[in-house]
């Protein structure tokens, strides 16, 4: 009877220790590697970047001051009047939204780091 309560206890002992709870945490290693990869893929996200606000702004005016010069030349070979200006091919929209944000990736793969990524709601960065 003996070995038959021990058994029985044992295996009571056994089966209730392995519904506790342990932590599963990244270690303070892990977490630095992480941040140290989210820092690396940051430096080339910023060497890569071609459309951020300022270029893209750029890029615009380059555009629409060369889309001016061809009309204002095709008006003069044709002797029309020049009616349009630099406004005119200049788009508003085309800057709203630029597909580069390197800070806002590196600062959501730090919190990916640490488990918990919080959003907030922000209005739409307008590119002038």
């Amino acid at each position: 009877m003996t070995i038959f309560m021990r058994s029985v206890l044992s295996f009571l002992f056994i089966f209730l220790s392995s519904c506790t709870h342990y932590p599963v945490g990244q270690t303070k290693a892990s977490c630095n590697l992480c941040t140290v990869v989210c820092e690396q893929r940051a430096a080339a996200c910023n060497k890569v970047c071609r459309n951020s606000c300022p270029q893209c702004v750029a890029f615009a005016k380059q555009s629409a001051s060369e889309a001016y010069l061809y009309y204002q030349h095709e008006q003069y070979v044709k002797g029309g009047e020049i009616i349009r200006d630099l406004n005119s091919y200049r788009d508003p929209l085309q800057c709203r939204k630029t597909t580069c944000d390197c800070r806002s990736d590196y600062r959501i793969c730090v919190q990916a780091c640490t488990g918990a990524v919080s959003k907030q709601l922000r209005s739409v960065r307008v590119c002038q």
